[in-house]
């Protein structure tokens, strides 16, 4: 009998999550007594009280992540699984007030008493052709069952007064150690047995110029924000990652994108909602300057190719807007203008807030692609034109420097998303003058005339405020 080549696939669903901080906690009354009674079950037996203290820290902080996200999105409701490393690693007491082994005791017994539903992760690294690969795995996730938010409910706690009863995020931001990666340089992922490898970091030298300059862009911008109260949220500063470093062609320019430092929340990776909710500047709430259809605009401005923007490009008859996003998003992704399968987790969101009904069942991918295609043709050319979505997230990340550079001279904080900006509400004017100036003069410097497309920027608002 032959030998095997690599390792059996493992059982695993893929669940759309977002990733939760365990930094936050309660901080009315009748969320403390919620709290309380859950220490009282967990902790019954336990006799030191340190241990009891982290373990109501714990507690804490993962109540008021997860009953944040189940609450939804203001457009379904649809609850939200949180998602966290479970490494010891991921677990720093000094910053969390627990480790490791108090937060497994916790979800264990929250599961054991039905309050809580853990979906274990998928394992990064397998073995395969004799080798062991590092996979793009998940992490685990966690969801409060309906018991649990009866209980919350029971003592006041409702999920549409979250802002009420809990705190995301305690204190002031706190700069990030000065031995923290502020620049990653990733390979490119590769394929093995049909699926992406996670991206390794690579080595480079911090002192040439290119990497010099960015890394002194990256610092005047950390030294900015961390000037300001920045509230809502624990900040400890930003990150830049490039993406295909062991290319021949590399210099500097593919992915480049901001990121969060670790250590704090992964504001980018927080729906505009929340963002919108929990963030302030100096005490003053937050709104969010928008490059509408960011990379559709984008790659129609460097190809010199004319884009309407006199209706919302994501508008195509007989479909509907969100299919038409996903579809964009998944084609310019993986520079495929047909693709034959939806992408794994807009399958998962879809069977999540439809019954378990496939997405590719009711919506074949190929008819939808047919309809945008003909609504933006170019996008045929997703495979020839010489622009990938590395490429598109440079020149994003780029005109966004620019803008912020420009912002930051006017002593306006500014914090990057990736296709806009996030500025206190009365700066949200500011924000969109600097986006479009930047959009105008980065692109022109890259084609050598003044672009035929010019973005819109979209103010967007807390939902609590009234529009312009």
């Amino acid at each position: 009998m032959a030998s095997e080549q690599h390792s059996a696939e493992p059982a695993f669903a893929y669940v759309e999550a977002y990733p939760i901080a365990l930094l936050g906690g309660p901080v009315s009354p009748a969320a403390v007594a919620l709290v309380e009674r859950l220490v009282e079950n967990i902790f019954a037996s336990e006799k030191r009280p340190t241990s009891v203290q982290k373990g109501r820290q714990a507690i804490g902080a993962l109540m008021a992540d997860l009953l944040d996200l189940h609450r939804g999105h203001s457009d379904d409701r649809h609850p939200w699984p949180g998602a966290h490393g479970m490494s010891p690693k991921d677990f720093p007491s000094k910053t969390l007030g627990f480790g490791h082994g108090i937060f497994l005791n916790v979800i264990t017994k929250l599961e054991a008493a039905g309050l809580l539903t853990i979906t274990v992760g998928q394992p990064r690294f397998r073995k395969a052709f004799g080798q062991v690969h590092n996979f793009n795995g998940q992490v685990t996730t966690f969801q409060l069952t309906p018991a649990l938010v009866s209980l919350a409910a029971s003592f006041g706690v409702e999920l549409n007064a979250w802002k009420e009863h809990w705190a995301g995020a305690f204190g002031s931001p706190v700069a990030a150690p000065a031995d923290e990666d502020r620049l990653v340089l990733r390979n490119r992922k590769v394929r093995v047995l049909g699926k992406k490898l996670a991206a390794e970091d690579t080595p480079f030298d911090k002192q040439a110029p290119g990497p010099a300059a960015i890394l002194a862009g990256i610092d005047r911008l950390n030294r900015n924000l961390l000037r300001h109260d920045i509230g809502g949220i624990t900040f400890p500063g930003l990150r830049r990652i490039f993406s295909d470093g062991d290319q021949p062609d590399f210099a500097w320019n593919r992915g480049g994108r901001y990121y969060s430092l670790p250590g704090g929340h992964r504001y980018e990776a927080m729906s505009a909602e929340r963002r919108l909710e929990r963030i302030t500047f100096d005490g003053e709430r937050v709104g969010e300057a928008d490059i509408r259809a960011s990379h559709l605009t984008l790659l129609h401005a460097l190809l010199d190719r004319p884009l309407d923007l006199s209706s919302d490009p994501y508008a195509v008859d007989g479909v509907d807007r969100t299919l038409v996003k996903w579809w964009c998003t998944q084609a310019i992704g993986s520079s495929n203008p047909e693709p034959r399968q939806w992408a794994t987790d807009k399958k998962a969101t879809y069977a999540a807030q439809n019954g378990g009904r496939q997405l590719q069942a009711d919506f074949p991918i190929a008819r939808v692609g047919e309809a945008v295609v003909g609504r933006h043709p170019l996008l045929a050319e997703l495979a020839t034109c010489g622009i990938s979505t590395l490429d598109l997230q440079f020149h994003e990340s780029e005109i966004l420097r620019l803008a912020m550079d420009r912002l930051m001279a006017q002593e306006v904080p500014v914090l990057p998303i990736h296709d806009g900006l996030i500025v206190a509400v009365k700066h949200l004017p500011q924000a969109q003058e600097a986006a479009i100036k930047a959009f105008r003069d980065y692109v022109g410097g890259v084609i050598g005339h003044p672009p035929l497309v010019i973005p819109e920027v979209l103010p967007k608002l807390p939902s609590d405020l009234p529009g312009p």
